[in-house]
């Protein structure tokens, strides 16, 4: 998703604060009219950040910028994060893109400021973000050069979250393996928590593809033949990706199903910086749970069956399961409007009047994947939706204007999921926690899948890594529970998919064969209620994937052979992928 992030300065830490006089220093100088007033304005206001005069510096500031920003979240920005960077000792100006002029300035770590003003002389936008030097050594070929200078151009998108800007850059064998909308998934949930990218330091190449070191990641890119990239990747950097030490297991290798589990996930525990995983497998009706790895790095305690994860987005299958369980009882349908549980002053928007509750469940409203409005409200990187509440969700749908028409294209909406969620609530007159229990948590007897986790809850969590391997928080959800916010394990995850098409004790059989009805398919979406699915796939396979800053997760259920696959991961990198490939190639491999 392109997020419009105005203020970019929270994405960067420092931790000592020093007094020192600024200078200023000119690579070149403005030239026009334009760049010479709007660099006055660019060293007036970085003059007053420096001396922490936050609100002269405010005043400096226009309408448009205003409405994105008040007073008091400037304050906030300033002191709790810009500070820490402070001062700001060479301001030096490096061109513009008219209308917005760029700066390097150099302190504790180098930032690039651009800047542009309204027609009043007022700042209209004003934003940072890492500091990005070409790196051309005198050594690389052209064809390297070559591949550099895409290089460049996509680290420079990435950091603006201009996600589909660097698609542009992307040839067809990429696309062809990542769509846009899975490139929006990642780039959210796997890249976003790690800007700013750091300076990128040349590190090589083999059979032409570029190796570049970030900090601790690394930036791997190849071109085809046009020009455009056909791989990329950013990950932890290693210098060995594979670990010198076996990983714990309690997989015994008894059997065929035993040996291609191992097979599969072998691999990704045996890379550097994957901690740990549970996997669990339903199959000729018989429970099978495997472990690998640590629950957290270092303390060599293998997880579990019982070892809680977040499982990021698979919670939309549970809201979907509530939206189908408010319809089998008669209290909406899936085609009614959501302008009936909004407020008069949301609903008049022309905008959202056709939206339905099943084009909410199945990514076809036409909302984004999340509002433009969430970033003003971001204090703390790590947590991203932690203070995005319900007023500002309304707000956001108030002053709402789509792209596209309602329930003609998929685009997976984090925002829709979310709000489908707060209108359960208003169904209901509960909230989303007690929902999830009260109607399918407890009738189903999953009693280790929850929102809100006890002090006992927490010895049992696996320690999620983000993906340069840092410790991760759990995230905290607000108007967002309903796109993400459950946690469990494998052993309730396991019977949570079962209960998908066991007959025998299964109070809500009805409601979830309903949330498995395909209600959209455009030939490469296939979509039900929350549920997606699998591609490609001869058998009809219901899946959904999850990711937050510290895990991946995925969940795939064979409705034909009666096949459940369950993987749980700590670590933000590839668990999501590799549950889908371990239930195809079990699909393949084992007898029907």
């Amino acid at each position: 998703m392109r997020r419009g992030l105005r203020i970019k300065w929270y994405t960067v830490l420092a931790t000592v604060i020093l007094a020192f006089a600024i200078t200023f220093a000119h690579a070149q100088a403005p030239n026009t009219a334009a760049e010479i007033n709007t660099d006055i304005i660019a060293r007036k206001c970085i003059r007053l950040i420096n001396q922490h005069q936050t609100d002269s510096a405010y005043a400096l500031t226009g309408e448009a910028f205003q409405k994105l920003m008040t007073l008091e979240q400037w304050k906030a920005f300033n002191q709790n994060q810009l500070a820490a960077l402070l001062p700001f000792k060479d301001v030096i100006f490096k061109g513009s893109d008219a209308p917005v002029n760029h700066y390097k300035l150099e302190g504790k770590m180098a930032l690039q400021l651009n800047i542009s003003l309204d027609d009043h002389n007022k700042i209209a936008d004003f934003n940072f973000v890492s500091y990005q030097d070409e790196i051309k050594p005198a050594n690389m070929s052209e064809d390297e050069k070559q591949t550099d200078l895409i290089a460049m151009k996509v680290l420079s998108f990435l950091n603006a979250k201009q996600a589909d800007s660097a698609y542009v850059l992307a040839g067809e064998a990429f696309k062809s393996k990542i769509d846009l909308p899975t490139w929006h998934d990642i780039t959210e949930k796997q890249l976003y928590p790690l800007l700013p990218l750091q300076k990128p330091v040349f590190v090589g190449s083999l059979n032409g593809v570029n190796k570049y070191k970030l900090d601790q990641l690394q930036l791997i890119i190849g071109l085809d033949e046009t020009g455009k990239f056909a791989t990329l990747a950013i990950q932890a950097y290693h210098e060995d990706a594979k670990k010198s030490i076996k990983a714990a297991t309690d997989n015994h290798l008894h059997s065929k199903l035993d040996s291609l589990v191992n097979h599969w996930l072998s691999h990704y525990i045996q890379t550097k910086g994957n901690v740990g995983l549970s996997a669990a497998v339903y199959y000729k009706g018989l429970d099978h749970y495997y472990n690998y790895g640590e629950t957290a790095s270092g303390n060599h305690q293998l997880p579990d069956r019982h070892t809680l994860y977040e499982i990021g987005s698979i919670t939309k299958t549970f809201t979907a399961t509530l939206l189908a369980k408010a319809v089998t009882q008669g209290l909406v349908t899936l085609d009614t409007r959501i302008t009936k549980f909004l407020p008069d002053s949301v609903a008049a928007n022309p905008y959202i009047k056709l939206i339905t509750l099943k084009q909410l469940a199945n990514h076809t409203s036409g909302l984004p994947r999340m509002p433009d409005n969430i970033d003003a409200t971001i204090t703390n990187l790590r947590q991203p939706y932690e203070n995005y509440d319900v007023p500002h969700l309304l707000a956001y749908l108030k002053s709402y204007k789509a792209t596209r028409g309602v329930g003609v294209k998929y685009e997976y909406s984090n925002l829709g999921a979310g709000l489908l969620g707060v209108i359960l609530e208003k169904i209901y007159h509960k909230p989303y926690a007690e929902l999830v229990k009260l109607y399918i948590t407890q009738p189903l007897l999953l009693r280790e899948t929850k929102i809100d986790l006890t002090a006992t809850d927490t010895k049992r969590l696996a320690q999620g890594y983000d993906m340069a391997n840092n410790p991760a928080a759990l995230w905290i959800q607000n108007a967002t529970q309903a796109a993400g916010a459950i946690k469990s394990t494998a052993f309730d995850l396991l019977q949570y998919g079962k209960k998908q098409f066991q007959l025998l004790n299964n109070p809500l059989l009805p409601i979830l064969k309903l949330t498995h009805q395909p209600t959209f398919d455009d030939g490469i979406n296939r979509v039900g209620l929350g549920w997606h699915y699998l591609k490609d796939d001869k058998d009809p396979v219901i899946q959904h994937t999850g990711g937050t800053g510290g895990y991946r997760t995925a969940i795939c259920v064979n409705l034909k052979r009666n096949m459940v696959v369950v993987l749980l991961t700590n670590n933000a990198t590839t668990g999501d992928s590799l549950g889908l490939e371990l239930m195809a190639a079990l699909e393949k491999a084992l007898p029907k």
